[in-house]
């Protein structure tokens, strides 16, 4: 999510793509922007994953809700 209060242009929901959504294996971010950092947190705030692969395997991550 990408909002004007923190210096981000907003992103058109045609550039960005995460799925599937949900899953409990490979998850994978397809859009046109040049992603150099991926970043999973969990609902507390706590980094789980970071990454500059666009395809991640959570499958080790216990079920749950995240964000990137």
């Amino acid at each position: 999510y990408a909002s004007n209060w923190n210096g981000i242009e907003n992103i058109s929901d045609k550039n960005k793509f995460i799925f599937p959504n949900p899953t409990s294996g490979k998850l994978t971010i397809d859009n046109e922007m040049l992603v150099s950092l991926i970043q999973i947190y969990d609902t507390k705030g706590i980094k789980l994953v970071e990454t500059k692969d666009k395809n991640i395997d959570i499958s080790n991550l216990p079920n749950g809700l995240y964000f990137v």
